[in-house]
């Protein structure tokens, strides 16, 4: 009689669960836990149809939660280069459509662009010395 950890029946439930281990462990690179997440993810849904089993199960758990996390993190990356596009842009030329966006986003914004192009500006010496960024 066989164990249920050690059949060989059990190869795509234990390949889910390395798989969501991984895809936790290194969400943070977004899109190679993206891939193996997805496949954890097969892989757990095969096993639970034919057999289901504590890896599965497992397999299944880790690879949603480290697909969310990558997600989140994929979504802060988009956010945060567009958010450095308009910064740039705006910068470059503080009239433009960016500057209002950025306006949207922070209103405080437009005051930091003025002491960035004009550090003596009323005000500025104070704003700029004590922000901490």
């Amino acid at each position: 009689m066989k164990k249920e950890g050690t059949s060989s029946d059990n190869k795509y439930g234990f390949a889910s669960f390395i798989l969501g281990l991984f895809t936790v462990i290194f969400f943070f690179t977004v899109i190679p836990p993206l891939i193996m997440g997805i496949t954890g993810t097969v892989f757990s849904l095969i096993q639970i149809k034919k057999k289901n089993n504590k890896w599965a199960l497992a397999g299944l758990i880790l690879s949603i939660i480290g697909i969310i996390l990558a997600v989140i993190l994929l979504i802060f990356f988009v956010k945060m280069i567009s958010t450095t596009s308009l910064i740039i842009e705006c910068s470059q030329n503080p009239s433009s459509e960016a500057c209002s966006k950025l306006q949207e986003i922070s209103p405080e914004f437009q005051q930091y662009v003025t002491c960035f192009q004009n550090p003596q500006a009323p005000g500025c010496t104070e704003l700029l010395n004590s922000n901490p960024y």
